[in-house]
């Protein structure tokens, strides 16, 4: 899983499809989920990832034009 300045980059991770699926559905069971609690079950290697612009928001078209001009 990549991290960027300590933050951790679920939606960019990768994730073994068996030791998830089991995780992710005792989780379910139990009525809670999420990418954070599911790390907290599975072994996970974080990464250290120095550039942010992949992990930027662009939620907006005016955001993804900014975005898009460079830095």
């Amino acid at each position: 899983m990549p991290t960027c300045r300590g933050a951790r980059q679920p939606l960019s991770a990768l994730y073994r499809r068996g030791p998830c699926l089991a995780a992710a559905s005792a989780l379910l069971a139990e009525g809670s989920a999420g990418p954070k609690r599911l790390l907290d079950m599975v072994r996970t290697a974080f990464v250290d990832w120095p550039d942010d612009r992949p992990f930027l928001d662009a939620d907006t078209p005016q955001r993804l034009a900014e975005l898009e001009s460079g830095p």
